[in-house]
């Protein structure tokens, strides 16, 4: 599971910045605005302790909610995302600090590296994955900030801080059993693939039989990983020798691996996966 905590820079101003409107504060509320959009379109968690979130609403300026538009989603993000928060106990940690700049001081530094230790204490598994929300500003040439809490060996927590930096990591997590949005990141998570010249501006249509998805959903992570990168590369026209995609009894078929094969139909421009299993399926290997 991916969870998410946030750079204090994109979330505490001092009175002289709201009082300025200045570009730079105005670019850092897009970042938490467009952060806000990707974690509540793929409910990737936001991870936080209590005192982080105390700092952070002593900063805002609550006297000039009425004529100030520009921090509605700051102000929605403390009314909205902090109620849906996972909170987790503040852990004493080093590091960190890099994107942070020269945006805060020396005791927000502290209560911010107690919670990246609280973030990372709290992961349930070796699955899950921490992230660091930022703005490119602030990350300087910095891609990840190196953490150590509790005397524990040092740890890289990724920084996302646009749509691409966003991608690599959701590409990391597991989207079984949405099958689209497996689809999706098998295409946008291989730069190969991404960046192929016949690569489909418009995607073809697709849907499946519940024989289908059966199947595939029986089968294990290896092999449906495979047949996914399948699915994805013909649905964008990415149809190469490897996919070995043929006509077959009326309908096509392509390859997934040396054992196994998609049979699939195109009706109205769109294709319909059928079955899925080994080469001998349908009766000729």
């Amino acid at each position: 599971m991916l969870c998410v905590t946030i750079d204090p820079p994109l979330l505490l101003y001092e009175q002289v910045d709201w009082e300025q409107r200045s570009p730079a504060l105005l670019a850092r509320l897009a970042a938490l605005a467009d952060h806000r959009m990707v974690m509540r379109e793929y409910q990737v968690p936001l991870t936080v302790t209590a005192e982080y979130v105390a700092l952070v609403m002593e900063c805002f300026p609550w006297a000039d909610l009425s004529s100030a538009a520009e921090f509605r989603d700051c102000f929605r993000f403390l009314t909205e995302d902090l109620a849906r928060a996972q909170y987790c106990a503040p852990i004493a940690a080093t590091g960190g600090c890099p994107p942070l700049c020269s945006l805060v001081a020396d005791e927000v530094r502290v209560v911010w590296q107690r919670n990246l230790g609280g973030v990372l204490g709290n992961a349930q598994s070796a699955d899950d994955k921490c992230v660091v929300a930022s703005e490119e500003a602030c990350c300087s040439a910095n891609r990840s900030v190196t953490v150590s809490a509790l005397d524990q060996a040092e740890v890289e927590v990724p920084i996302v801080w646009n749509a691409e930096t966003w991608c690599g990591q959701l590409a990391g997590c597991s989207w079984w059993p949405d099958l689209r949005r497996c689809v999706h990141f098998a295409i946008v998570g291989n730069p190969a693939l991404a960046k192929h010249e016949k690569l489909l501006a418009n995607p073809l249509d697709y849907d499946w039989t519940q024989e289908f998805f059966d199947a595939l959903d029986a089968c294990d992570t290896k092999l449906r990983d495979e047949a996914i990168e399948a699915i994805a590369k013909r649905v964008h026209g990415i149809v190469d020798k490897a996919l070995g995609d043929e006509a077959f009894k009326g309908g096509r078929r392509m390859r997934v691996s040396i054992s196994h094969r998609i049979h699939y139909r195109i009706r109205r421009s769109r294709i319909v996966l059928e079955a899925f299993g080994p080469h001998s399926l349908g009766g000729v290997s």
